[in-house]
């Protein structure tokens, strides 16, 4: 799956292959298509690959930045879901390996509870549907540098320059703080902010979520 680029050549903090290729942020799903194309092209990848949206709806459901694997069934129950890397990689990638590989052998697909303890943050269906409670920012550290529109972020009056230092009473130390924070307890948040010179408190929630998530 090919989502947009964290770090393109004209992000504040692009990475090597970006600037070596020239690919800059998307600005049109012609263009998504074409670079991952050239992508393809480059790594020789076989397999088939597919396009996100520019509504970014696949990127914001599974998180998929940084380093992060999943093993989707046909179901559509996921058998493995990778914490976010670097440190969920490495399990994450046993668990896809041994749960193919059973795949291969059998032919059948295994349930999703048996690789549940090689992905310390995947397998169980419960977890499978858990929303990704998305604020719809783009960070660089904690500070915001961008804001979706139509997102939770701007609904809720996030502006760029924010500096996300609480949610609730929890010190932020880093962006894994931050959606550690969001993922858990009640889907009504209360962010606080530095802005400038003040500090404020505004109050983020999802309202899609049902009472049983």
């Amino acid at each position: 799956m090919y989502i947009s680029e964290a770090h393109a050549a004209d992000d504040a903090r692009p990475v090597g292959y970006a600037e070596e290729l020239g690919i800059q942020e998307h600005t049109s799903t012609s263009e998504r298509c074409t670079v991952a194309e050239s992508l393809m092209k480059d790594k020789k990848l076989t397999v088939p690959c597919l396009i996100d949206g520019m509504d970014n709806k696949v990127a914001e459901a599974y998180q998929s930045h940084p380093d992060r694997l999943y093993v989707v069934r046909k179901d559509g129950r996921l058998a493995v879901a990778g914490d976010r890397g670097p440190r969920g990689f490495a399990p994450a990638l046993k668990a896809s390996q041994a749960w193919l590989a059973e795949y291969q052998k059998t032919g059948v697909e295994p349930e999703v509870e048996k690789y549940a303890d090689l992905s310390p943050f995947g397998a169980s269906p419960d977890r499978a549907r858990r929303p990704s409670r998305r604020l719809g920012v783009r960070l660089d550290g904690l500070r915001v540098i961008d804001v979706v529109a139509g997102s939770v972020a701007e609904k809720s009056g996030l502006q760029v320059d924010d500096l996300i230092a609480k949610v609730g009473g929890t010190t932020l130390n880093g962006a894994d703080d931050l959606a550690r924070e969001l993922r858990g307890g009640e889907p009504k948040k209360v962010l606080t902010l530095r802005r400038g010179e003040k500090q404020i408190e505004i109050r983020v929630a999802w309202p899609e979520e049902s009472d049983d998530d």
